[in-house]
C-alpha cells in the first residue's frame, strides 16, 4: 500500500513526539548530504533513546523535501510496521511509493517478484487479488492477461516477446539488463530470488528516475528488524540486506533513524567514510517551552518542573501534558507544579494519579497485546469487568502514547506498554495471556479459506505469541498442530512457514525435548518439500534423523516420516539415488516390524519406491512396488477415495513404459472415474490420467479416441494453466505424433513447433526433451522430402544425445537409423 501516515490527529492537539522542533544541526546535516556528488555513497543515521524524537526528525527532513525540493524523489520505510521487515516486502512498498508519486516503472523488479511469489506460493494464482500491483498494468499485467499465471518455468521467450512490444521497457534496458536476467531467474530458488530483489530494484530505478532527481530512502525504527531476538550472533545478518539495498544505489542519500549507533565498520572499515552518524539527545530547554505553550502550559513554575522530570523526552513531555489535560478535563481546576513529579518513573505515576480506577485496569491489559482494535479491547474489558464503558473506546485512545498504526489497529508506545507491565500481579499476567490467546484461537477457527493469505496468519501468529507466554511447550505444540491444518486442508501451508520457524526457535530456547524439536523440524521440512525447496528441507530432515537415531535408534516409528522425505530429498534432486534407496528400505522395514505387511501406512512408502524406480528405469520393480501401493489403498480406503485414484494412474503410467496396454488402460479409465465422481470432468487433476489414457489408446493405433481424450486433457491444462505452461509442451508433443501418423502434416508441424518453443523455453536447448521433439520434426521432414532440413535437425538431437543423459532407447535407435538413412 501508499506510504502514507496511518492516523489523523485532527481532533487533538499535536504531541511532542509526533512533531518537531528546533534542532537545527541535524537539519544541516541532511541539507549539506542532500547536495552530495552523484555516485558517492552517503548514509546518514540519527540514533538516540525510544521517545527521544527520531520519528518527528525523519518526518520534519520528509517536510523539508517536500517542501523546498520538489524536484527530489523520496520514500520512508518504518521497521514499527512487522511485515517491512522482511526484504521482499520492504521493496515491494518502496516500489508501490515510487510508481504511484513519481510515475517510476519498475519491470524488472516486478518480474523478479511475481516470478519469486509464485515459486514460494505454487498452489495460488497470480490475479490482481494476490498481485495487487497488476491493477496498474504493465510487462507483468501483460504477461498474466496473455497466458493466465506467471509460469516459474519457460517464461523467459514469451516475456522477452512482450518486452519488445511494451512501451514499459526502453530497448536499451531489455538489451542490457533483461535478457540475461530471465533466464536466471528462470534458475534461480525462491531464497536466491529474494537476495537478489535489490540489484533488480535498483537497475530500475537508475533507469527511470527523473532526470536531475536525488532519491531519498529513509529506514525508521531501525532496530525493529531484529524484533525482540537481537543477539551479538546476528548483530549484522538481520539487515544485511540493507547494506547490500545501499552498496546498489550509490547516487542514493540513505538516512536510517534508530536507538543504535550502526556499528558496520567492524565488518567493512569502508563503511566508516560512507556513515554520518548523529546521536539525538534531549530537546533543549527553548524546544520544550515552545512546545508546552502550544499545549496551553504557560505557568513558569510548571514548565520548569516538567523541563526537569522529561529530562526533555518528549514520550514524557507528552505523558507530562496528558497528566495536565486529565487534570483540567476531570477536576476543573487548574494544574499545580506539584501535580507533576521530578523524574520520568514520577511522571508515569502522577499521570496514572489522575486517571479513573477503570481507564487504569483497562490500559494495563491493553499493555498485554502487540497491537489492539475494539473486538480485543471488548473481550478483555468483559472477561475481567473492568468497569470501562465499552462505547468509550475512542475516549480512551486520546491519549499521546497509543497511535493507530494500520486501520482499526491501536498500538501502544513501548515505554507505556513497559511501565504498565512493571505494575501487573503474575496472576492477571498468566490470565490476560490466556484470554488474548483464545481471542485469537476463536478468530482462526472462523477464517475462511481466502482470509488465510491475511487475516489467518496474523491470528495464527498472534496466537502463538501469547500461548508460549503461559502454557507448556507441549502442550503449544499439540495446539499448533492442531491450529495449522486449515492451512493444510486449503494447501496453503507456505503462509505458515516464518511462523512455524519461529515456534522451532521457542522449542530450541525452552525445552530440552529433542524428539518433540525432531518432529517438528520434519514437518517443517515437509512444507519445504512440498515448495520445492530442497536445500532447506534436506538439513532439517538431517538434523531430525541424527536425534531420533540417537535416542531412539534406527529401527523407531517415529523416524519414517523423517527418512521418507529425506530420500524424496535426494531422489527428485537426482542425487545420492542409491542412498534414497536405503533410506526408503529402512522406512519400509520399520513399517513392517511395526504394523504388518498390510498396513495402510506403508502406501505412501511403496509409492516412493515406484517413484525412485521409473527414475532409474528399473520398470518392473517400479510396477512391483506400484502395485502393492495400489492393493493397500483399495483394501482400507476403498475404490472411491482419491489416494487410490492416485495410485491406479501410478500403475497405468509404468504399465504404458512396459507396453501393457490392456491394464494401462484398465487403471487409467479407474482413476478418471474415482476422481469424476469427487470432483467433476473438468478439474485439473482429471488433465493428467485423461491424457494418460490418450497415450495409450495412441499407442494402440486407436488414433480418433487418442486425438479426442488429448483434446479433452488440454482444454482443462490451458483453462487451469494458460497456453505456455510446461504441461502443455507434453500435450502439444502428443498431438504432433497422432497429426504425423494420421498424415496430417501441416498441423503435425504446427504442435511440434509450439512444443519445441515452450519447451527450449524453460528445459533450454539442450536438454533430452527438447531431443525427442527433434528426431520427431526431422522425421516428418524426411517424410516430406526436405532431407537438408531433417539432416539438420537429426545432427541438433545427437549433439543433445551426446551431451546429456535421459533421451529414451527408442528415440536415440530412431535418431540413428534417420542419420544413416
Amino acid at each position: 500500500m501508499a506510504i502514507k501516515p496511518k492516523f489523523t490527529l485532527q481532533n487533538y492537539k499535536t504531541p511532542a513526539s509526533r512533531q518537531f522542533t528546533d534542532r537545527e544541526e541535524f537539519v544541516d546535516a541532511f541539507i549539506n548530504a542532500i547536495g552530495k556528488e552523484e555516485e558517492q555513497y552517503k548514509v546518514l543515521t540519527y540514533y538516540g533513546i525510544g521517545g527521544i524524537g527520531k520519528t518527528s526528525l525523519r518526518k520534519k527532513l520528509g517536510e523539508i523535501l517536500k517542501n523546498e525540493y520538489p524536484n527530489h524523489v523520496w520514500a520512508a520505510i518504518d521497521f514499527e510496521v512487522p511485515n517491512f521487515r522482511d526484504i521482499h516486502n520492504a521493496l515491494f512498498v518502496l516500489r508501490k511509493h515510487f510508481r504511484t508519486q513519481y510515475q517510476i516503472r519498475f519491470p524488472l523488479f516486478e518480474l523478479a517478484y511475481s516470478i519469486y511469489w509464485s515459486k514460494v506460493n505454487p498452489n495460488v494464482s497470480v490475479n490482481k487479488d494476490s498481485l495487487p500491483f497488476l491493477e496498474e498494468g504493465g510487462l507483468v499485467a501483460d504477461l498474466v492477461s496473455t497466458i493466465g499465471d506467471i509460469p516459474v518455468v519457460g517464461i523467459a521467450p514469451k516475456i522477452l516477446t512482450l518486452a519488445m512490444k511494451s512501451k514499459e521497457i526502453a530497448p536499451k534496458y531489455l538489451n542490457k539488463v533483461m535478457k540475461t536476467e530471465l533466464i536466471k531467474l528462470e534458475q534461480y530458488e525462491p531464497n536466491e530470488i529474494m537476495q537478489r530483489l535489490p540489484m533488480y530494484f535498483a537497475a530500475d530505478l537508475k533507469e527511470y528516475k527523473p532526470e536531475k532527481s536525488q532519491v531519498v530512502i529513509f529506514f525508521d525504527t531501525y532496530e525493529a528488524l531484529w524484533g525482540k531476538s537481537r543477539t551479538e550472533g546476528n548483530a549484522f545478518t538481520q539487515d544485511e540486506w540493507v547494506r547490500e539495498f545501499i552498496a546498489q544505489l550509490p547516487e542514493v542519500l540513505w538516512v536510517i533513524c534508530g536507538r543504535e549507533k550502526l556499528r558496520w565498520e567492524e565488518l567493512d572499515s569502508d563503511w566508516g567514510d560512507v556513515l554520518e552518524q548523529h546521536l539525538i539527545g534531549q530537546l533543549s530547554d527553548n524546544d520544550i517551552r515552545i512546545f508546552l505553550e502550544s499545549c496551553g502550559i504557560t505557568d513558569n513554575k510548571i514548565q520548569k518542573n516538567i523541563m526537569q522530570s522529561s529530562l526533555g523526552v518528549p514520550y514524557y513531555l507528552d505523558i507530562c501534558v496528558d497528566t495536565y489535560e486529565e487534570i483540567m478535563g476531570k477536576f476543573g481546576r487548574k494544574p499545580l507544579e506539584s501535580d507533576f513529579g521530578k523524574s520520568p518513573k514520577e511522571v508515569f505515576e502522577r499521570f496514572i494519579k489522575y486517571l479513573d480506577q477503570s481507564e487504569i485496569e483497562t490500559l494495563k491489559l491493553l499493555a498485554f497485546p502487540r497491537f489492539f482494535d475494539y473486538e480485543l479491547f471488548k473481550s478483555l474489558v468483559m472477561n475481567f469487568n473492568t468497569g470501562f464503558p465499552l462505547t468509550a473506546f475512542d475516549s480512551l485512545c486520546r491519549f499521546s502514547f497509543i497511535q493507530e498504526v494500520q486501520p482499526g489497529k491501536m498500538d501502544m508506545h513501548e515505554l507505556m506498554r513497559t511501565s504498565l507491565m512493571e505494575h501487573q500481579r503474575d496472576d492477571i499476567v498468566q490470565g490476560t495471556h490466556t484470554i488474548i490467546f483464545h481471542f485469537y484461537d476463536q478468530l482462526l477457527q472462523g477464517t475462511s479459506e481466502r482470509e488465510l493469505s491475511s487475516q489467518g496468519v496474523t491470528t495464527l501468529s498472534e496466537a502463538l505469541h501469547h500461548h508460549i507466554q503461559f502454557a507448556s511447550v507441549e502442550d503449544v505444540s499439540n495446539w499448533f498442530e492442531e491450529a495449522t491444518k486449515v492451512f493444510y486442508q486449503y494447501k496453503q501451508w507456505h503462509y505458515i512457514v516464518p511462523i512455524y520457524e519461529e515456534f522451532i526457535k521457542h522449542i530450541t530456547e525452552n525445552s530440552n525435548d529433542s524428539l518433540l524439536l525432531a518432529h517438528h523440524l520434519t514437518n517443517l521440512a515437509g512444507i519445504y518439500n512440498d515448495l520445492w525447496q530442497f536445500g532447506r528441507s534436506e538439513s532439517m530432515l538431517i538434523n531430525a534423523k541424527d536425534i531420533y537415531e540417537k535416542l531412539l535408534g534406527s529401527d523407531h516409528i517415529d523416524l519414517v516420516k523423517t527418512l521418507s522425505r529425506l530420500a524424496v530429498v535426494y531422489f527428485i534432486k537426482g542425487i545420492k539415488m542409491d542412498q534414497a534407496e536405503s533410506l526408503l528400505f529402512q522406512a519400509l522395514d520399520i513399517q513392517i516390524k511395526n504394523f504388518g505387511e498390510h498396513s495402510p501406512e506403508l502406501a505412501v512408502t511403496y509409492t516412493s519406491l515406484g517413484k525412485l524406480y521409473r527414475i532409474k528405469n528399473l520398470d518392473e520393480k517400479s510396477e512391483l512396488y506400484y502395485m502393492n501401493a495400489l492393493k493397500i489403498r483399495i483394501e482400507h480406503l476403498g475404490e472411491t477415495d482419491v489416494r487410490t485414484a492416485y495410485s491406479y494412474n501410478n500403475l497405468g503410467w509404468i504399465q504404458l513404459k512396459r507396453k501393457k496396454f490392456e491394464e494401462a488402460e484398465t487403471n487409467f479409465k479407474k482413476s478418471i472415474e474415482i476422481r469424476e465422481k469427487l470432483l467433476n470432468r473438468k478439474h485439473r487433476d482429471l488433465a493428467i490420467p485423461i491424457n494418460n489414457l490418450g497415450r495409450c489408446y495412441h499407442k494402440q493405433g486407436k488414433l480418433n479416441f487418442a486425438e479426442e481424450l488429448y483434446l479433452e486433457a488440454l482444454k482443462i491444462k490451458e483453462n487451469k494453466f494458460g497456453e505456455d505452461h510446461p504441461s502443455i509442451a507434453a500435450s502439444y508433443h502428443d498431438l504432433g505424433r497422432l497429426y504425423f501418423q494420421q498424415e496430417q502434416f501441416d498441423l503435425s508441424r504446427h504442435y511440434y513447433e509450439e512444443a519445441l518453443r515452450i519447451r527450449e523455453g524453460y528445459l533450454g536447448e539442450v536438454h533430452p526433451g527438447v531431443g525427442t521433439i527433434l528426431i520427431d520434426m526431422a522425421e516428418l521432414e524426411m517424410t516430406l522430402g526436405n532431407r537438408d532440413k531433417a539432416l539438420e535437425l537429426y545432427q541438433n538431437a545427437k549433439r543433445i544425445s551426446e551431451t546429456t543423459i535421459g533421451m529414451p532407447v527408442d528415440s536415440i535407435t530412431r535418431l540413428n537409423k534417420g542419420l544413416n538413412s
